[in-house]
């Protein structure tokens, strides 16, 4: 009768707000009611590992958990434009890299790459890191809006590594820039074909290349597709095409995992936290997230995602999180693993991280990170019905 009539609470309380509130006060309370939930949610967990002492087996806050130690070669096709290479598919290459994978990097020839213009890393350099690190770099100069080119790229594949196939990021964008330009300016003044120019290699070239991807893990009934995601899948953020072409993106790797579970390959989408990376110290970032540019700027360094990816590549459970959304600071509590010093990973589920970018630091600096909201408190979040 205690446990039952605890783990109420919170259903009762939500159901109260929704219809108690109006909407136009919604906003205002809206930290409020993440207090509540977290608060009750901590206090609730406390309460039942006292009260039942066999459950503590169960919780990840009362003991480390347990880590896979199987570490194995991994013969990697990592399909990254150039631009990405010298920021997060950069340091997810690296990491893999060191977890000994054949890593293949794609991206555009370097006149036509915002890299050259930048004077940031090359594939080629890239690629030579990678090798540094333990592991194989290949650089292919790929146009990820040509899907002839996309579709030769992982012929080469199968025939360079004999069909094998273990692991597909999908990291690829056109231009962050792209999307921060419209970033202010609604969608019906800006020009339709804006939609394209993030869509079109964002959304439409990942599902080519998981396709094709696909096919060679299918034939080996195994395989891990990673979409890397955002949190604009879950909130507003920059603009309508970007925000779209994300939540579409998570969905893709839902509908994806249920088609692909019988043939033993993985489909997740991976959400980093605000990440520290040499394209948005170059770019300014207070240009275009000004209310949030501290949260971004305590970020998590680039390779961050990519010790989330390789851990995850390694677990031999990992069929149990196909078709989920992941958070990279998640992973990192399951799998033991930390940033580099000075890096401060944020979780979009934290309610400190939460208290801050919605402008209350003064309460945020008071509360522990390691409270954070249940995944059911997101899902209604975003829920439209």
């Amino acid at each position: 009768m205690f446990q039952s009539s605890l783990i109420g609470i919170v259903p009762a309380v939500s159901i109260a707000f929704v219809v108690v509130i109006p909407s136009k006060y919604s906003q205002t309370l809206s930290y409020y009611f993440t207090m509540i939930v977290a608060v009750h949610s901590t206090c609730n967990a406390i309460v039942m590992m006292i009260t039942y002492p066999e459950l503590r087996k169960h919780a990840m806050f009362w003991k480390k958990p347990e880590i896979s130690t199987i570490r194995t070669k991994l013969h990697l096709s990592l399909v990254l434009p150039e631009e990405s290479v010298c920021d997060l598919g950069r340091g997810i290459a690296l990491q893999l890299g060191e977890a000994g994978a054949t890593v293949y990097i794609t991206g555009r020839r370097p006149e036509l790459s915002d890299n050259f213009n930048l004077g940031l890393p090359s594939l080629e350099y890239v690629a030579k890191e990678i090798t540094n690190r333990g592991g194989k770099g290949i650089a292919l100069y790929v146009d990820h809006s040509n899907m002839t080119e996309v579709k030769f790229l992982f012929e080469k594949i199968k025939e360079e590594q004999d069909g094998r196939l273990d692991i597909l990021v999908n990291n690829v964008y056109n231009s962050l820039g792209k999307a921060t330009e419209m970033v202010g300016k609604p969608f019906f003044d800006q020009d339709p074909s804006f939609w394209d120019s993030i869509n079109d290699v964002g959304l439409r070239n990942h599902y080519y290349c998981s396709v094709y991807g696909s096919r060679m893990m299918v034939e080996r009934r195994k395989g891990l597709i990673v979409n890397v995601g955002s949190l604009g899948g879950l909130k507003y953020v920059f603009n309508v095409a970007y925000g779209a072409g994300k939540e579409a993106l998570a969905r893709m790797s839902t509908d994806m995992a249920v088609e692909l579970n019988p043939y033993n390959v993985c489909v997740v989408t991976l959400i980093p936290g605000p990440v520290k990376t040499e394209m948005s110290l170059k770019n300014s970032i207070e240009n275009f997230v000004k209310d949030e540019s501290e949260y971004y700027v305590k970020g998590e360094s680039t390779e961050f995602t990519g010790k989330a990816l390789a851990r995850l590549a390694m677990d031999p459970g990992r069929m149990k999180k196909t078709g989920k959304t992941l958070f990279t600071e998640d992973l990192a509590q399951k799998y033991d693993f930390s940033d580099r010093p000075g890096m401060e990973p944020q979780n979009i589920r934290s309610v400190r991280t939460i208290l801050g970018t919605m402008g209350k630091p003064e309460i945020a600096k008071y509360v522990s990170p390691k409270i954070k909201l249940p995944k059911w408190v997101i899902w209604q979040s975003v829920n439209r019905f």
